[in-house]
């Protein structure tokens, strides 16, 4: 079973800003399983080729949708699961936090914690641009159809915020290390306006986004091997102490370190991290 591999794909410069990268996960026969879906920072844009699959949201099962292009929104709680019960095939667009915003003008707060069907919510001139997706080609092939559709939405696009862009940037450059109180200063902003806007438009609250790029930037590193250190890996990404690491660990990933990098779920260390940014 392979799944959530990152694609060496070309993404487009004009794209670079909100696309990061392109993972796919798929089997080549039926499955069943129950696999968590632990926070990243980063919303999916998702074409399901395959058997649909429900979502476990703190015990509830549910579809979450019934169209193959979807946007899946931000998530802020652990008990999140995908039920696979068929033959999985999927592939992800890993977005920019605000290209849901500025690229299908959805505040972010309306898809967090679950998918929505874009083709359903977009504008009837803007659908079409989506019409020569098809499930007679190879899924890969399809890439190339929806970065083009996106280009097209590049013209629509919604006005920049500048102050949410640069928030945005500087938590990524403070691998999400950062104060709330840092951020505020930079804007002209009060504390209890920059939290509603934010969680507005990104869908989750700016402390606990802080938190998970903070937690996926060690991922990253764990990414290219070097994971035998992980608390010292911790430690030098802005975590005062390692009870203090394990204790996000396990509030956001819903598991200890250990377990999590031993245990049948460790594939999605490849989709956890930085995406590029």
């Amino acid at each position: 079973m392979k799944l959530f591999e990152t694609i060496n794909y070309e993404i487009p410069i004009v794209l670079r800003p909100f696309v990061m990268a392109i993972v796919q996960g798929e089997t080549s026969s039926a499955v069943q399983t129950s696999m968590p879906a632990p926070p990243t920072g980063f919303p999916l844009l998702i074409y399901v080729y395959n058997d649909y699959h429900k979502l476990n949201v703190n015990g509830k099962s549910f579809y979450p949708t019934s169209v193959p292009l979807n946007v899946a929104g931000q998530i802020d709680i652990s008990g999140i699961r995908m039920e696979v019960n068929g033959v999985f095939g999927q592939i992800g667009l890993v977005l920019h936090p605000l290209a849901p915003y500025y690229l299908f003008h959805f505040p972010g707060i309306e898809i967090s914690n679950g998918w929505k069907g874009l083709l359903k919510e977009l504008p009837k001139n803007l659908k079409e641009h989506f019409a020569f997706l098809s499930t007679e080609v190879k899924p890969l092939e399809n890439i190339s159809i929806i970065l083009e559709a996106l280009q097209e939405l590049l013209r629509h696009r919604m006005e920049p915020i500048e102050w949410l862009d640069a928030t945005i940037l500087e938590i990524f450059k403070n691998n999400g290390a950062i104060s709330i109180n840092e951020l505020v200063d930079q804007t002209d902003l009060s504390t209890r306006h920059f939290r509603r806007k934010f969680k507005e438009i990104i869908g989750i609250a700016p402390k606990y986004f802080c938190k998970v790029i903070q937690l996926n930037s060690v991922f990253e590193i764990i990414k290219s091997g070097n994971s035998d250190k992980l608390h010292t890996l911790a430690l030098d990404n802005g975590y005062y102490d390692q009870a203090h690491f394990i204790n996000d660990f396990n509030r956001l990933i819903g598991n200890s370190p250990s377990n999590f990098l031993n245990g049948e779920f460790v594939h999605l260390r490849s989709y956890l991290g930085r995406s590029r940014v």
